[in-house]
């Protein structure tokens, strides 16, 4: 029999809880912020979520990108500290729309799943972002912006 390292283990039990969490945001999403008005409960649904959550993913998501290439703490923070806000004002661009999208048209059972396929996408792009700073080192997460704002701009004039 196999047994998976506690450093693999880890990161599974890991990944299961950001699973977890994900899933119950909708649920949570959902059974608050219902006010009489439907565009206003989809206002404030988006922009919690864009606030509270956003953050939280995408600091776990860098954060335990440098920590499994082996980085120190300090080196981790100073990759989450480079990343974060780009990530975050980059988000703003993508999740606002796929939320209010979600929360519209989507049922409960498959925002989740719906998500996470344009998850998918998105987390190419935060795989992208961490080796720019991977690669940049102490580059600060204005070169980091620059660099992605100058692919952004190649991609749509081609």
């Amino acid at each position: 029999m196999l047994h998976s390292s506690p450093r693999v283990r880890f990161v599974e039990d890991e990944r299961k809880l950001i699973d977890n969490c994900a899933c119950r945001r909708f649920v949570w999403l959902s059974e608050n912020f219902n006010y009489p008005s439907r565009l206003l409960s989809l206002a404030t649904k988006v922009v919690i979520n864009q606030i509270c959550f956003t953050p939280i993913f995408n600091t776990y998501f860098f954060g335990m990108q440098a920590a499994l290439a082996g980085e120190n703490v300090e080196a981790i923070w100073e990759r989450v500290k480079h990343t974060v806000p780009v990530s975050f004002v980059n988000s703003c661009k993508l999740w606002p729309a796929v939320t209010a999208f979600s929360f519209a048209f989507i049922p409960l059972e498959y925002r989740s799943l719906f998500a996470g396929f344009i998850a998918v996408g998105w987390q190419t792009y935060l795989s992208f972002l961490n080796r720019l700073a991977e690669e940049r080192g102490s580059s600060t997460r204005v070169e980091i912006a620059e660099a992605t704002t100058g692919i952004e701009r190649k991609m749509a004039t081609a």
